[in-house]
């Protein structure tokens, strides 16, 4: 008889095969829920995860956190029938969710402040973290103090210049620490010095600039005809003659060209324009350069990077029938007095204003056309240190004869007319060209004279139908406009610079021509 036999045959489990879950450091506070690994595969079983230690429990869902910390997080597999168990295993590195930045935000982060002034810097911030303070340079001209979220910033009594201060809040929690920035100008107060000794011949609409330890005032109509007189005031107010410009003209415009002051174009009759330049060296040599091109009136001029810019102005249209127009020309002249030409104005204008801010030249404003035709321009050109010309945003109100004015942070175009209605008007143009409108003129009012001394931009005199006006408007940094003494007569045509800490108003027309010399300082 046949016997049975039986056999047992062991099926082992399989081993899994996994991809195991990787750490994500990479992660940052956000409030809300971040998984904080990269989840593992698992070919034969099923993978959990857990926090160790302190986890709730092993979980096929992928562990999330809010909260800024590191996290440790185990994994394991478990097979079930057909595959081994795996045992926990620590995912490395060890999960990170990192500290937020804290966006510490200080308003405003630059003040210009006035001797013996305080201002306030409101700081914000994420987290819980305390605010502090301190002045990283500068300390002679500034106090702080911290309360909150408040820094208050008070300027020295006696000292002008830079400082900042460095504003740190502290992490805490989600939040980790983070500081920024306030920089701090202190300037003396802008006061009228008085008069010093008068030009050597009244003239009007004549042109000043700087050179050296001068301000120079050259040309102009005088009471009898035209006017080649230079005037040179050193800092000590003692006047001297140099040699007169080339020919007797009024109308021109001057500027600054590194070691040299300009005195560009001009006229010398009705519809008779020139186009000499003479330049001035600090010690007052004078040099007969190259001309402008073509020869024009009513100029504006800014400097920008290596060169002085000479700016449209009025020219001929026909000698024949003794008419003239608006120019489009730019002459652009080195620190070596080399002449070149840039772009041409997007619109020919005469009567614009010439203004410098950051890394520009603009020129703002002025009358497009002819002269007996022509209209006012809201136009403003903006050349770089390249010459490269662009357009930004128009002035507000279309004008000429208007001034142009600079101090550190802007370029200001302020006051002029349209032909019918003098306007009070300021724009002002920053160092990215964006366009704000700021507190107006005291009074509406054109053929205004302009001087930077300190870090104050002055618009002093000018004119409105039969008013001449002493007054003279400087704006800060901060476009803050105060309004100090008066000069000593009211007038228009008048023209303005600065040396040093003293700005220059001289000449001009009152009920006649003027020799008057009126003196402003920062101290």
């Amino acid at each position: 008889m046949a016997s049975t036999r039986y056999v047992t045959w062991t099926i082992k489990k399989a081993t899994p095969t996994i991809t195991p879950p990787t750490a994500r450091t990479d992660l940052v506070y956000d409030g809300t829920e971040q998984t904080l690994v990269n989840a593992g595969s698992v070919s034969g079983g099923t993978m959990e995860y857990n926090f160790y230690p302190g986890g709730s429990g092993w979980s096929t869902n992928v562990p999330t956190a809010v909260n800024a910390s590191g996290y440790s997080v185990q994994y394991r597999v478990v097979g079930g029938t057909n595959y081994e168990d795996i045992a926990p295993q620590y995912v490395t590195p060890q999960s990170q969710i990192m500290q937020a930045d804290p966006q510490l935000t200080l308003t405003p982060s630059t003040l210009a402040l006035l001797k013996g002034q305080t201002a306030t810097v409101d700081a914000t911030w994420l987290g819980g973290g305390a605010i502090s303070a301190s002045v990283t340079s500068g300390a002679e001209n500034i106090g702080i103090s911290v309360s909150g979220g408040t820094i208050t910033v008070t300027a020295s009594e006696t000292n002008a210049g830079n400082a900042t201060i460095l504003v740190t809040c502290s992490g805490s929690g989600n939040y980790r620490s983070g500081s920024a920035t306030v920089s701090v100008a202190v300037y003396g107060n802008l006061t009228y010095y008085g008069t010093i000794t008068p030009l050597s011949i009244a003239r009007y609409m004549l042109a000043a600039a700087n050179v050296g330890n001068y301000v120079l005032a050259m040309g102009g109509g005088a009471s009898r005809g035209l006017s080649a007189v230079v005037d040179a005031y050193d800092q000590s107010f003692t006047r001297s003659n140099p040699a007169n410009i080339t020919m007797a003209r009024s109308n021109l415009t001057a500027v600054n060209a590194g070691e040299y002051a300009l005195a560009l174009g001009g006229s010398y009759g009705s519809g008779s324009f020139n186009n000499e330049v003479d330049a001035y060296d600090s010690s007052l040599t004078h040099t007969r350069i190259t001309t402008i091109s073509p020869a024009r009136s009513n100029l504006a001029s800014a400097k920008v990077g290596n060169y002085a810019l000479v700016m449209g102005g009025t020219k001929v249209l026909s000698s024949a029938a003794g008419t003239t127009t608006s120019s489009d020309a730019v002459d652009a002249y080195d620190t070596s007095l080399t002449r070149s030409a840039p772009a041409a104005l997007s619109v020919a204008r005469a009567y614009p204003a010439g203004a410098s801010v950051g890394n520009y030249a603009l020129v703002m404003g002025g009358k497009a056309g002819t002269s007996s035709a022509g209209t006012a321009s809201s136009v403003v050109d903006a050349y770089d240190a390249s010459l490269t010309r662009t357009t930004p945003m128009a002035l507000s109100q279309a004008r000429y004869q208007l001034a142009g004015l600079s101090n550190g942070n802007y370029a200001i175009a302020a006051g002029g007319h349209d032909g019918s209605t003098r306007y009070d008007t300021v724009d002002a143009y920053d160092s990215s060209l964006v366009r704000t409108t700021p507190t107006a003129l005291s009074y509406a009012r054109q053929q205004i004279a302009s001087a930077t001394v300190g870090d104050y931009a002055l618009a002093m005199g000018g004119i409105n139908g039969s008013s001449r006006y002493d007054t003279v408007d400087a704006f800060d940094l901060s476009l803050t406009r105060i309004t100090p003494t008066g000069m000593s007569v009211g007038r228009y045509g008048l023209a303005g610079a600065a040396s040093g800490n003293y700005a220059f108003a001289m000449g001009g027309h009152s009920s006649a021509v003027s020799s008057v010399v009126d003196v402003y300082t920062t101290s």
